[in-house]
Parts: structure tokens; sequence; C-alpha cells
């Protein structure tokens, strides 16, 4: 199970947010052939499906299964690269997920944020922070492509047995008449913070 551990005590010069929310967007856990889904696929009596039966909003309770653990790997071979240039430079470092980046979950101040991952599913709480903090002078950097692209949103709700909130993450997707509950038909679009169906 990927973590980040945040030091909320202090306030770095840089803050690196890696991209937990799409981590689990793409994560199918278990993937056994047999059951697991991501916002992409689905598995069923051994085959997997693409988005026409894949799920709508998946957990963050669940361990990470490729093929979002190549990406982590990618993402924190860019975090310790990072480390290593502030440390010749005389900076600090901090670490969140990109989720912290909102008001309920803030994090210290930075001066500067980079986003080193595939960054791609984001709330309006995260996108909104991000614009205060580019108005309030902060430099951003982004690393790869398709970061801030799919509109999501958050959900969390008491987990009865050990009296703490779990969190899902939902795409918002048109409405379908799809065989199953909840699913859409192949070649619908999400929400993307770049359309037209943006709140932007």
């Amino acid at each position: 199970m990927p973590f980040v551990v945040r030091d909320d005590a202090a306030a770095p010069d840089i803050l690196v947010a890696l991209p937990f929310p799409t981590y689990q967007a793409y994560n199918e856990y278990p993937k056994d052939k047999n059951t697991g889904a991501s916002l992409y696929y689905a598995w069923e009596n051994g085959q997997i499906h693409t988005e026409d039966k894949a799920a709508t909003k998946v957990s963050f309770e669940r361990r990470t299964t490729s093929p979002a653990s190549p990406r982590l790997d990618l993402d924190t071979s860019f975090a310790a690269w990072v480390e290593r240039w502030a440390e010749e430079n005389g900076r600090t470092v901090g670490y969140a997920d990109s989720a912290d980046c909102t008001p309920a979950r803030s994090t210290r101040p930075a001066q500067g944020l980079i986003f080193p991952g595939h960054d791609e599913y984001w709330s309006i709480e995260m996108r909104d922070a991000l614009d205060r903090a580019l108005a309030a002078g902060v430099s951003v950097a982004s690393s790869p492509r398709n970061n801030v692209y799919c509109a999501s949103a958050w959900r969390t709700a008491p987990d009865r047995e050990s009296a703490t909130r779990t969190a899902t993450i939902r795409a918002p997707r048109p409405p379908t008449t799809g065989p199953r509950s909840g699913a859409r038909s192949a070649g619908r679009s999400r929400r993307s913070w770049r359309g037209s169906t943006s709140r932007r």
C-alpha cells in the first residue's frame, strides 16, 4: 500500500504531491481475473471488460495493483530526483497526497508545488486550492501530460468497524441505459476540466 508521510509542523520550500486519486482510478484490485474494477476496466468470469462495465466509483481503501504500481515507481523516482536537487541547492522538500491540497486537508504553505505524476483526477476543491496558490505567487510545476483532466468528486463515509472515515472517488459521467446499474456506453467521455462540461 503506497503512502506518503506528511510533516504538518514544517513549511517546506517545495511540496511534492503524489497523485493517489489517479492511482485508485486505475487500480483494478484484486485483479484476480474474476473480480476487481477500476474506472476503466472490470474483471468478470475470467474476462476483462472495458468502460461499458467499469466502475463509476472506486474506494481508497484498497491495496494497489498494476497498472498503478509502474506509475508509482516512475513518480517516486522523479520525487527522489527533486529531493537530491533540493538538497544540493539548499532547499527543503515536503510530501503530500495531491488530494491534500484542499482546505479540508490543507498542508503548510510552500514556495513551490511539484506534481510529478500522472495526476489526472481532480476535484473542484483541489482545483480551487491550486488557483488560490497560483494567485498567491506559488510556483507550480507539472511534469507529465494529462494532469488536471478529469473532474471528479470525493465522498467520505463512516467506517462502522474502525470508527474512521473511508473515501471514494467518483468520476461524473453522462446517464446511460446500459445493462448494469451505473454502467456507461463505451466512447462516452468523462467530464473534463478542459471541456465545456466542466465548471470553468
